[in-house]
């Protein structure tokens, strides 16, 4: 079984927002998908998720860099 990352973009917002809100549903599906839009605006902040070779979702991971 091998898992492929790469960088989620626009496309992904909705299933990034989905597992999101797994992890953190004191926020809604909207409200997620609020932040994940803030993030892919700026140039400091990116996701990144992981799948298996059939394209199904196991994980992600958001990354921020500090000034």
């Amino acid at each position: 079984m091998s898992i492929l990352t790469r960088k989620m973009d626009k496309a992904d917002s909705l299933l990034w927002a989905e597992m999101r809100f797994k992890l953190w549903d004191r926020l809604s599906v909207d409200e997620h998908l609020g932040d994940i839009e803030k993030m892919l605006s700026g140039s400091k902040r990116a996701g990144y998720i992981a799948m298996l070779s059939n394209h199904a979702p196991v994980g992600f991971a958001e990354i921020c860099s500090r000034e």
